[in-house]
């Protein structure tokens, strides 16, 4: 391989590995908005504040200790507390399995960027 196509395979390894890192930011992301919800949800007494947006916010009582849940494109389903604990748990755990792939994704993107050192 001439110095022009390691160069070229160089900022392809790279630029890989720039949208890897990304997608695990954004995985990380995810996994702590699962964890601070199931704390909302652990914390949500019988009124509470909710954010309306722009500083606005309104008092509400939770149905019977019922939450909505969107399970995808913007489908919402009522669940118990512990039903919604349940789906963020399972969510988080399909979060972090793709987190291994892509930082394994990430490692080899790494190791073939060395090798052409």
């Amino acid at each position: 391989m001439d110095e022009k196509e390691k160069e070229f395979a160089y900022r392809m390894y790279a630029q890989r590995a720039n949208e890897l890192k990304q997608q695990v930011q954004s995985i990380q992301h995810l996994i702590a908005e699962c964890d601070s919800t199931e704390k909302a949800i652990d914390g949500l007494g019988d009124n509470a504040l909710f954010s309306l947006g722009s500083g606005v916010l309104v008092r509400a009582s939770p149905e019977k200790g019922k939450v909505l849940a969107e399970c995808g494109r913007g489908v919402l389903v009522e669940k118990t507390r512990a039903e919604a604990t349940e789906f963020l748990t399972e969510k988080r755990k399909r979060l972090e399995e793709a987190l291994i792939r892509v930082q394994d994704a990430l490692d080899e993107t790494v190791k073939g960027a060395q090798s052409l050192q």
